[in-house]
């Protein structure tokens, strides 16, 4: 999955916080004067009355681009309800962990969602991308990971940047540490700042989804999949990578030749399968 995103410059943080908590640079509070970000308008894209994310931003996420998304915080005038308080509290939707054939265990819905519906929050131990890299890297191919690397492409002071979120749900997360691969998936992550310059790890239903539906995403292109970004991805775990030229087409090695070197094979059974779960050692 490849969402370009454009961050404003004044929410950059080199991330972020290790797993002990000790800040590794000063965070921005997102301070919005009183005002509520449906009335003022401010950088940010809106979601429904319904608290759903529009289909103009559910089509970029699709086509690998997109926009950063800011919620309304304590600093805003506005009631809890505030339809851009969306991703605050617990996610309206039911959410079952249950067999998934090959791929083990999955997570499933429990009740229809409509396009664009808020699922939950990918949690877990919020870790430096250096950290993240070293747990990697210390794990053998194939291992099973729950790392979730989310990456920002923007440009500063004429010149481009990245943002790294990292995080690490192996000792405590939500249940969508959970969410399996799938090649052509039917939900998107996508970061949203509520209090500060930190995303939160955001995952919303591409389209309306049925009762029973396994929800799925896109780990990423890796090593072998033809995949452009320079954030870390984890071998059978999750890869979000977000930025420009992370959707060519796959041109790695020989599927056997990957096979050889350990990697996962893809089991989600879609026409655009590309053979092997997403992996990457950077």
């Amino acid at each position: 999955m490849a969402v370009c995103c454009t961050v404003h410059p004044l929410q950059v943080v080199d991330c972020c916080i290790m797993e002990d908590g000790t800040p590794v640079s000063t965070l921005s509070t997102l301070d919005y004067g009183g005002k509520c970000l449906r009335d003022e308008g401010i950088h940010t894209a809106l979601f429904e009355d319904d608290g759903t994310l529009p289909g103009c931003l559910l089509q970029a996420a699709a086509a690998h681009s997109g926009v950063p998304i800011f919620e309304c915080n304590s600093s805003s005038c506005c009631p809890p309800s505030c339809p851009q308080r969306s991703t605050q509290g617990a996610a309206a939707v039911d959410l079952v962990v249950g067999e998934a054939g090959s791929a083990g265990h999955g997570l499933f819905l429990a009740a229809p969602v409509p396009a664009g519906a808020f699922l939950g929050e990918y949690t877990g131990n919020l870790v430096s991308s250096r950290a993240a890299a070293s747990t990697t890297a210390a794990q053998p191919v194939g291992a099973h990971s729950y790392h979730l690397t989310y990456t920002e492409h923007f440009t500063q002071k004429g010149k481009p940047r990245e943002m790294h979120t990292c995080v690490d749900a192996a000792r405590r997360g939500s249940l969508m540490r959970f969410i399996n691969h799938s090649c052509a998936p039917n939900c998107v992550v996508m970061g949203v700042r509520t209090h500060n310059s930190v995303p939160r790890l955001c995952v919303f239903a591409l389209r309306s989804l049925p009762h029973r539906a396994e929800l799925t995403l896109d780990y990423g292109a890796g090593e072998g999949d033809g995949g452009g970004s320079s954030a870390a991805g984890q071998p059978a775990g999750k890869y979000v990578a977000v930025g420009q030229g992370s959707a060519r087409q796959a041109q790695g090695a020989a599927p056997d030749a990957l096979e050889a070197a350990g990697r996962v094979k893809c089991v989600c059974g879609s026409a655009a399968c590309r053979g092997f779960v997403p992996f990457s050692r950077a």
